[in-house]
């Protein structure tokens, strides 16, 4: 689902860009990568002190941004379809997979330091 609500920025004293209002599943780190700034900065721009907390309907300032764009909205289903299905091996397989494709072993099993 792509979800965009946006107001163009009026001639007042903010800062230049574009006024984006938060939808129902948007969150700052969505909003920054659509427009290509981080939410670190988009929070620092307005004043948000955890940008894990917004609301629907708070209102985003977007620097530089000239038009709205999509914003794309993960939901729980969504990312659920979007996993890789599991591979199955045959019944009564005991060959051992292992899950990467040329993965090396850099270290030994086990805490560090100890002995196992």
């Amino acid at each position: 689902m792509v979800a965009v609500v946006a107001v163009a920025a009026g001639c007042g004293g903010g800062p230049p860009g574009l006024r984006h209002r938060v939808e129902r599943g948007e969150t700052l780190y969505r909003i920054g990568k659509a427009y290509g700034v981080s939410d670190g900065e988009l929070a620092r721009l307005n004043g948000i002190r955890d940008p894990g907390r917004i609301e629907i309907g708070q209102v985003i300032v977007i620097p530089h941004a000239t038009r709205p764009l999509p914003v794309q909205v993960i939901t729980p289903e969504r990312a659920r379809a979007d996993r890789p299905a599991a591979r199955e091996l045959p019944a009564g397989s005991d060959a051992f997979v292992w899950p990467v494709r040329c993965g090396a072993v850099t270290s030994d099993f086990g805490p560090r330091g100890a002995t196992h």
